[in-house]
């Protein structure tokens, strides 16, 4: 909860050999200062971490109740700055929408349910992206879906031989509004 500043001092060496691009080096610190940052490895990866989960503004001010000075356009460099690792097939994914401006414009989340971790980005719902993502990743077994039409449509002709199930969240939100429905109709009785 403290900001902390470290003042290090690295050692200069200077290269003898003529032929050498480089004529002056500076020591490294590989477990905790990369070469060329302002900040510790460790602090880089917090950042990102909350970059990941949060965002750009949310993550901004959960960085003020932390103390740690940063703006919500460096956590977003951050993400863009991470090598990600790719991500191995999965048998089991969850395809839902996921919204880049709220009420304006979606594109399809794809989820290994396994990991439970992002596979992809779409950046439409149409069923056309769905039914080329799945042909381009084979050995997909169970895919969790909403009720959309489109993305049935994608994934029937993407892999035919996947079994599409409602995901949990669908299926008890639809169970719910069933029950609502009942409850309503029978008030006068209950």
């Amino acid at each position: 909860g403290y900001n902390v500043v470290v003042k290090l001092r690295a050692r200069k060496f200077y290269c003898r050999n003529q032929n050498c691009s480089k004529k002056v080096f500076s020591e490294r610190f590989p477990d905790h200062f990369l070469p060329y940052k302002r900040s510790t490895a460790r602090l880089d990866d917090k950042l990102l971490k909350i970059a990941l989960l949060m965002g750009g503004n949310p993550g901004k001010r959960l960085c003020d109740t932390l103390n740690i000075e940063t703006s919500s356009s460096s956590l977003i460099r951050a993400i863009h700055q991470k090598d990600l690792q790719p991500m191995q097939a999965s048998t089991h994914i969850g395809i839902d929408d996921w919204a880049y401006k709220k009420g304006h414009t979606y594109g399809t989340a794809i989820i290994d349910l396994k990991n439970r971790k992002i596979i992809d980005l779409l950046p439409d719902r149409e069923a056309s992206s769905v039914e080329l993502w799945l042909k381009n990743c084979t050995g997909v077994k169970i895919v969790t879906r909403d009720r959309y039409v489109k993305y049935a449509k994608g994934i029937t002709n993407g892999s035919p031989s996947a079994r599409q199930v409602a995901d949990r969240w669908h299926l008890l939100k639809n169970m719910g509004d069933a029950t609502k429905k009942m409850l309503e109709r029978k008030r006068q009785e209950l």
